[in-house]
């Protein structure tokens, strides 16, 4: 290989669409108005006092929700999903405690946010090719947008250095990939994880969610997946999609009583405003087809969302809290694949009376797949 050359300094990014409403999110003007019509009397010395949760309030906040459906009806109007473009600008491998993984880097024409896929496909490290003329045991899971030409006369080296290239680069092996003719599309359905970015509980290990807990299963259930293939698409959807500052705002709520349902709402905003056309891009660049995927999640608004999105989801794989798993007087099979001295935030078992909440509303208000262990004597 020779020396190194330095990469085009033209940008790939993909333009932003003209600003429009997202067809999973909410606008909190409805809310608002809806909210407006709780009880004068509420105030924060109500919240503390817990009067935000008596039937009347809990009536309202249905009826919020109901306002905030009938919105988001009208915004779903006209939006398919090739209104969604993705391009994977570039992937590099990251060893971790569970094994080698890709990360890939996306931009996108929809929110301007770069987004990530991690994917575990170990064979594609591998130097040789099966022997003897036999066939790839699976389709490998690469990006179609990283392996195309990202400009007319786009060097060798210029794709070796954003990450399309094929085995493992070393200081004497690199190959570029081939440009492909047309889209590859995967011969089985891996695990997936569509999982939202959480600053609080990924990075400072915060006890009021499992968001890191869920992030290291997803990684560990993979590793342990025939071929150890899988994908975690990491999005940037801060706070179920509210951000960071007002997630803030609503944990400051949380401490004056309310859960994380009343929290959002009365803060103007919905339960819930995360979008999943960028995912679902996401998973047809890298290959997702007919086959259709294995979701980990007790979510059933992902798996209707990956659903709607023309995502054919073939399985859903409930992720048990592991402090829950703990308190079954059943083994779960995913506790015993854990891999000793993980080092990721999330690998080991907490529990605290915040994150009970937390789980319990996940259940009791948000519809999420998981039977409630009985309470702790």
């Amino acid at each position: 290989m020779g020396p190194i050359v330095p990469v085009s300094s033209r940008s790939d990014v993909l333009a932003p669409a003209p600003k429009r409403l997202h067809p999973t999110g909410v606008n909190a003007p409805q809310l608002r108005s809806a909210l407006e019509a709780l009880p004068a009397v509420l105030t924060l010395a109500d919240i503390a006092a817990g009067a935000f949760t008596v039937a009347a309030r809990n009536a309202a906040l249905a009826a919020a929700n109901a306002k905030a459906a009938a919105a988001l009806k009208v915004q779903e109007e006209g939006l398919t999903e090739e209104d969604v473009e993705v391009r994977c600008m570039a992937r590099t491998r990251i060893p971790t405690a569970y094994g080698p993984v890709f990360l890939h880097v996306y931009h996108n024409n929809r929110d301007g946010k770069e987004h990530l896929a991690i994917v575990s496909d170990p064979a594609q490290l591998e130097a040789d090719a099966p022997a003897n003329g036999q066939k790839q045991q699976f389709v490998p899971i690469r990006s179609h947008t990283l392996d195309t030409q990202s400009h007319d006369g786009e060097t060798a080296q210029e794709r070796i250095t954003r990450g399309a290239y094929v085995s493992r680069l070393s200081r004497t092996a690199a190959s570029a990939s081939a440009v492909p003719s047309a889209r590859t599309e995967l011969s089985d359905s891996p695990l997936v994880r569509i999982h939202s970015e959480c600053f609080t509980g990924e990075t400072l290990g915060s006890l009021r969610c499992d968001c890191g807990e869920q992030l290291d299963s997803a990684l560990s259930l993979i590793a342990h997946a025939p071929g150890r293939r899988g994908i975690v698409l990491y999005l940037r959807q801060e706070g179920r999609g509210i951000g960071l500052l007002e997630k803030v705002r609503a944990y400051n709520l949380q401490d004056l009583g309310l859960d994380t349902v009343q929290a959002n709402l009365a803060l103007g905003r919905g339960e819930d405003e995360r979008t999943y056309g960028v995912a679902a891009a996401m998973l047809r660049d890298l290959g997702v087809g007919s086959e259709g995927i294995r979701l980990l999640t007790n979510n059933p608004s992902k798996v209707a969302a990956m659903q709607r999105e023309g995502i054919e989801v073939t399985e859903r794989v409930p992720m048990v809290p592991r402090d829950w798993q703990l308190r079954s007087a059943a083994p779960h099979a995913e506790w015993e694949m854990r891999s000793r001295g993980a080092t990721a935030v999330g690998g080991g078992v907490v529990r605290s009376e915040e994150l009970e909440k937390y789980l319990r509303t996940k259940v009791e208000r948000m519809g999420h797949l998981l039977e409630l262990p009985a309470a702790r004597a």
